[in-house]
Parts: C-alpha cells; sequence; structure tokens
C-alpha cells in the first residue's frame, strides 16, 4: 500500500510540476504579448506627440484675393521662411499686374500674420497663377498653387 502511495503522490507531484511549467508558459507569452502592445501604444503616442510639436513648427502659406488686393497669409502655427512668390512663372513683385508702389519681396512672415499687396484689377483680365514656396522649423518645404482671378 505504501508502494501505491508513493506513485500516487509522485504523479500528483508531476502533474503539478507540468501545471506549473505549463502556466509560466502562458504567463510568459502573455506577457510578451503585453509588452508589444505597450510599445505599440507608446510608438503611437510619441508619433501625436512629434506630430502636435511639428504642426507648431509649420508654416502654412494661401494667397486670397480681395478686390485688388492679393493677401499672402500664413495660418500655420510655424514662422515661414525662405519665401518664394511666383505670379505667372515669374517673382510677384515683378508682375506687370502689380501696383506701381512696389513694396519689398516677402522673405519671412510669422505665424498668424499676413502681407497685402496691391495689384491692379480690370475686367477681362486673365487669373494669375500663384506658386508660393517656403520653409518652415520642420525643415519641409511647404508649396501652395492657386489661380486667383483679380
Amino acid at each position: 500500500m505504501s508502494d501505491t502511495v508513493a506513485w500516487i503522490s509522485a504523479t500528483v507531484s508531476a502533474a503539478s510540476v507540468a501545471v506549473a511549467v505549463a502556466a509560466f508558459v502562458k504567463s510568459s507569452r502573455a506577457q510578451r504579448e503585453a509588452n508589444v502592445t505597450q510599445q505599440r501604444l507608446v510608438e503611437i503616442e510619441d508619433r501625436r506627440d512629434r506630430d502636435r510639436k511639428l504642426e507648431l513648427c509649420r508654416a502654412r502659406l494661401v494667397a486670397l484675393n480681395g478686390q485688388g488686393l492679393i493677401r499672402i497669409e500664413n495660418q500655420g502655427l510655424g514662422e515661414g521662411r525662405d519665401i518664394v512668390v511666383l505670379a505667372d512663372g515669374r517673382p510677384f513683385i515683378d508682375h506687370e499686374r502689380m501696383s506701381p508702389f512696389r513694396p519689398m519681396p516677402l522673405h519671412r512672415l510669422a505665424a498668424r500674420c499676413n502681407c497685402d499687396y496691391r495689384v491692379v484689377a480690370f475686367d477681362g483680365a486673365p487669373p494669375i497663377e500663384f506658386d508660393i514656396t517656403w520653409t518652415d522649423d520642420t525643415g519641409e518645404q511647404g508649396r501652395f498653387q492657386h489661380s486667383l482671378q483679380v
């Protein structure tokens, strides 16, 4: 009888060890999956944070028309630099429809600021094709292209 009890005891011990090993493997696998998921969440949050910071550095320039007035406007949160404004493929301030009182060329434009230019408006004039390029604190080249009827 003591042999039977010893065998049962050994079998129960072996089964306990097997269950413990299986639980350890399963727990280890679950922990690895949780770590991978947590790493993905951290990467997503880092990307969102980086995008938020970039948005604070980004300039967004547009050209708007208003009764013989062209407004170059920075609608972004960052400063626009190295601004080049072309009208019909040439520098805007040299365009024949610019006001005779030639302003200084635009090189920098702070966030949420604008610069107005007077243009000669007349009926039947073709639209002006604008191409504005700039850089900002993100280091990326920005570009805006639009056709405006003045």
